[in-house]
């Protein structure tokens, strides 16, 4: 079965005046967070051989540090990953995506809330709250998609 990671980003800077959404980047907490969530991920053998993110900094940044974990792969930028993007789209996306895809095959998705829970909740039925630099992961087996595992960074941090 292939398999499907669907990470949110790790911890961003806080809003702020004149400073776009888009343009939040990772905290210096954040990074030290995402470089254990991401080294603890391929540490479990979820190491994927290609990888999707949302075009916004923090998530840009938390893809960077599962890129490195991972000794690179092939990454794509994708503005239907942002937090307003419609689970539908995506759905039909990773159909096309996982219909001819290896058994052995793992991709991992970096993206937002509520975007993420709503497109886990559309391809399983499962409701899981995805915190930040959480990991929901999903298996693809004849169509169907299974969520497997809700990872959070106390399971992934050594």
């Amino acid at each position: 079965m292939a398999t499907l990671l669907l990470i949110r980003h790790g911890i961003p800077e806080e809003y702020s005046a004149g400073v776009a959404d888009s343009d939040r980047a990772l905290t210096p907490e954040g990074w030290v967070q995402a470089h254990a969530v991401m080294q603890g991920l391929v540490g479990r053998g979820l190491r994927p051989h290609l990888g999707f993110h949302s075009p916004y900094r923090r998530a840009v940044e938390t893809m960077a540090c599962l890129h490195e974990a991972a000794g690179g792969f092939p990454l794509e930028a994708s503005t239907n990953l942002t937090p307003s993007g419609l689970p539908e789209q995506a759905e039909l996306w990773l159909r096309g995506l996982f219909a001819e895809a290896p058994p052995d095959q793992v991709a991992a998705v970096v993206s937002h809330q509520p975007f993420l829970g709503r497109l886990v909740f559309r391809l399983t039925r499962q409701h899981t709250d995805l915190g930040r630099a959480h990991c929901a992961v999903l298996r693809h087996d004849q169509g169907l998609w299974h969520l497997v595992e809700h990872l959070r960074p106390a399971d992934l941090s050594a």
